[in-house]
């Protein structure tokens, strides 16, 4: 019955047939997973991680339940990827085909691999608002932070892969031509994102605006990675199944892109006026866009792969397409505004000014008159008047 009223417009009469079907089994391990998958229909997060632990005080090896407690912890705080990873790595100890378990280990690993590429979007969205604050002085100092803050993270990220996932999980799926290449290409992308830092602090206004194109491309390189991490997590190998939850990755990450790029973009767009270098902005209205087409083309993605299942497919391509044109507008802009922006400096190659001088345009010499031939002079010939007689 709970099942029935579960997708009814009605969740208090749900909520009410899960309370009674619970208090006529409350030692029921089946029955707690089961009002634990209803309650997430019903998006109660703290119910269902009450049932889920009521259901493993009971049945420890309950696997339905170790899936969702594993899911729990990767998305939420407590323990994070760690916790969930540790739960998975039970469940496949005791049951190595368990389809669910490896499905959800292999999430883990694409998702922490695509962070990194996350990472040098998030360093080129900060440098660009930093910069069109912060003076020179000041970015002397942050540059260097913001230089070694990079590959730590990248670091942190593989050290803490390495240690929870199983012995030569990690090597068996990065050794491999399409993640290896994607790797590189965020690697690169950081790099040169590194070097826009440096010549982004420069008092010169053709480095800066080099330094915001090199900017730019970084944030490029890290979408060509992620792009192809994402379809490498996509494509069904012999090592694991298919994965079920890429369009949820992918809302997830608009949504969180939206919470952290809108309030910098917003601060950024009304306070240009009193910024250091108010043609920095166009670098960091590039990168949003680049952010935003890049998550769009991979639910793109998702859903052709699961396009039976989706309805009302015109409106899912006309929102594709808005979400597309937005992010166009963003990198045309942008890049239009680094080019003619205005950024406060002095030019790199001084030209001198043309001078103005009073002399005559004509330099040829003058020849003295007295030299010039003189034409000879014609005798004048008088006109006599008419006399009276010829009247």
């Amino acid at each position: 019955m709970a099942w029935l009223l579960a997708y009814g417009p009605e969740p208090d009469e749900t909520r009410a047939a899960l309370a009674e079907a619970v208090t006529l089994m409350p030692d029921d391990a089946h029955v707690h997973c089961s009002a634990a998958e209803i309650y997430q229909h019903l998006t109660d997060l703290d119910a269902v991680r009450r049932h889920v632990t009521a259901g493993l005080a009971i049945d420890p090896t309950h696997t339905d339940l170790l899936h969702r407690q594993a899911r729990l912890e990767f998305g939420g705080v407590d323990g994070g990827r760690a916790a969930a990873v540790a739960i998975l790595r039970g469940v496949l100890a005791r049951t190595p085909t368990d389809t669910k378990a490896r499905r959800l280990l292999a999430e883990v690993h694409w998702r922490a691999l695509m962070r990194l590429a996350a990472w040098v979007w998030a360093f080129a969205a900060c440098l660009a608002f930093a910069t069109m604050w912060i003076p020179a002085g000041g970015l002397r100092v942050l540059s260097p932070v913001l230089f070694v803050a990079l590959p730590l993270a990248w670091y942190g990220v593989f050290r803490k892969l390495r240690k929870q996932l199983p012995a030569g999980y990690l090597r068996a799926r990065v050794m491999r031509p399409r993640p290896l290449f994607a790797l590189l290409s965020v690697g690169g992308a950081g790099l040169i994102a590194d070097l826009g830092a440096i010549a982004m602090r420069s008092q010169y206004v053709e480095l800066v605006r080099l330094g915001g194109w090199c900017v730019v491309f970084g944030a490029f390189g890290a979408a060509f990675g992620h792009l192809l991490l994402f379809t490498a997590w996509q494509q069904r190998s012999r090592d694991d199944p298919s994965p079920g939850d890429a369009f949820d990755f992918a809302f997830g990450m608009l949504i969180g892109s939206a919470l952290l790029g809108v309030p910098l973009l917003v601060i950024a767009v009304l306070g240009r006026g009193w910024a250091r270098q108010p043609a920095l902005l166009g670098v960091l209205l590039a990168v949003l866009g680049i952010v935003l087409a890049t998550v769009v083309l991979e639910g793109v993605i998702a859903i052709w792969r699961e396009r039976g299942s989706y309805r009302r497919m015109p409106a899912i391509v006309a929102c594709v397409l808005a979400l597309l044109v937005v992010a166009g507008a963003a990198v045309w802009w942008g890049g239009g505004e680094i080019v003619e922006g205005e950024v406060r400096g002095r030019d790199l190659v001084d030209v001198p000014a043309p001078p103005t001088s009073r002399r005559p345009l004509s330099t040829l010499p003058t020849i003295p008159s007295r030299l010039l031939p003189t034409p000879p002079k014609r005798p004048s010939t008088t006109v006599a008047p008419p006399s009276t007689t010829d009247r």
